[in-house]
């Protein structure tokens, strides 16, 4: 039983630092789109359109990779009493 709780710390340690190194991403592709996405601009074909479209699909991919790893975090959490 102890061996697989260190080992549930182990993969719950490394759950939280991927879920981290994700939202860290997260953020900068959040403030990057918002750089980009300039609601004063007079000109809409001035947008960079290509770049908006890669960090939309990019941070829709770390979104869903957050959830699923939010949930591992939790099941860990559960397994080990606790959170």
């Amino acid at each position: 039983m102890n061996n697989e709780r260190q080992l549930w710390k182990g993969q719950l340690a490394e759950a939280e630092e991927e879920f981290e190194a994700r939202e860290l991403e997260s953020k900068g592709l959040i403030q990057h789109l918002r750089n980009h996405l300039n609601p004063f601009e007079p000109d809409l074909t001035n947008l960079k359109v290509g770049q908006i479209e890669n960090s939309s699909k990019r941070l829709v991919k770390l979104i869903n990779e957050m959830k699923q790893l939010k949930k591992r975090i939790t099941e860990l959490q559960e397994a080990l009493g606790i959170g």
